[in-house]
C-alpha cells in the first residue's frame, strides 16, 4: 500500500497523493502537476477546489 500524507517516502510512488517532498508524502494540490485527490485531469476538475479543466482535458461532468 502507498503511504498516506506527511509519512516518509522515498519517491512519488510511494506515496497515495502521487507526491513526495523532502522524503515526505504531501497532500494533494492544485499545482503539484499530479492527477490526484478528487481531480478528474491534471491539477483541474472534479471534488475539488481546484479550477474547472481546459478543452481536451477529462471530465467527469460539465461542470469540471
Amino acid at each position: 500500500a502507498r503511504c498516506a500524507d506527511t509519512k516518509g517516502c522515498g519517491g512519488a510512488g510511494d506515496c497515495s497523493s502521487g507526491v513526495c517532498t523532502s522524503g515526505a508524502c504531501v497532500a494533494p494540490a492544485c499545482n503539484d502537476g499530479v492527477k490526484n485527490g478528487g481531480e478528474t485531469d491534471r491539477d483541474c476538475g472534479g471534488s475539488t477546489t481546484c479550477a474547472r479543466c481546459a478543452d481536451t482535458k477529462g471530465c467527469g461532468g460539465a461542470a469540471d
